[in-house]
């Protein structure tokens, strides 16, 4: 999704992609930290403790956010915008991110729509991934008891 038509090139292919602008490298550069040392929340630490460079990546981040956020609302009137990974330590931090404040959102849909992080924090994904490699036998584990007793057997 384009948000920035003047923006960096994405690996897409495309300029400006909402990756480009929010994602984890996309904040670790804005914030002038090494990719490989150092994490999102590092800086959503340095920004409590009032470092002036932390807080306006959350400022320019939290609006690049709530712009994409809005965009994704207008599109989808959600009721729940939840933000997983790495983005669930910014919600509190970041201004652009707060429900009144997203983006470019109809009025009627931004008052509707609730931005939190996912209730599992950290492990949502690692949870996702074994709910889905687990899917076929949590939805029939009878049926895959019996057709891997008929494999033993054959």
């Amino acid at each position: 999704m384009v948000i920035n038509p003047q923006g960096e090139l994405c690996r897409c292919g495309a300029r400006g992609c909402w990756e480009t602008q929010i994602g984890c490298d996309a904040v670790l550069r804005a914030a002038g930290r090494e990719l490989d040392a150092a994490e999102v929340q590092d800086i959503v630490i340095a920004a409590r403790s009032g470092d002036d460079a932390a807080l306006d990546t959350m400022r320019t981040v939290g609006g690049w956010l709530g712009l994409g956020i809005g965009d994704l609302v207008n599109i989808f009137n959600p009721e729940v915008v939840v933000l997983g990974g790495y983005l669930h330590h910014l919600i509190a931090e970041v201004p652009g991110v707060k429900v009144d404040r997203v983006g470019s959102s109809r009025r009627a849909p931004r008052e509707q729509v609730k931005v939190m992080p996912p209730e599992l924090a950290d492990d949502s994904t690692l949870i996702g991934a074994g709910e889905l490699a687990f899917a076929e036998l949590l939805a029939d584990p009878l049926g895959i008891l019996a057709r891997s007793a008929s494999l033993v057997t054959s």
